[in-house]
């Protein structure tokens, strides 16, 4: 997609192919966001942190693959108005609203 001329952002706790994305032109935005719970701190940490990277890079679409990430997307779609594409890797498919 970057070869098309689309701006990419991807928001992790870091993992084994972040420079395979640098080197593809991806940029990347690491923050301590890996949990398994809704309730997280790291969360309701990282949510205006987020939300202000969206609104700075005016972001025209959110990804989220993760069940608390989906949560989390959805939250931000709400203060930002910005669509949400998730992808399951479960049986369990959550749906934003």
């Amino acid at each position: 997609m970057v070869k098309l001329g689309h701006r990419i952002t991807i928001i992790s706790s870091g993992g084994d192919q972040e420079s395979e994305f640098l080197d593809l032109g991806v940029k990347v935005v690491n923050l301590n966001i890996k949990t398994k719970s809704f309730l997280s701190p790291k969360l309701i940490f990282s949510k205006s942190k987020i939300k202000r990277l969206l609104v700075e890079n005016k972001v025209d679409v959110m990804h989220a693959q993760t069940r608390v990430m989906h949560v989390l997307a959805s939250r931000l779609r709400w203060g930002t108005g910005i669509p949400v594409v998730t992808t399951s890797w479960s049986d369990c498919v959550v749906i934003p609203v």
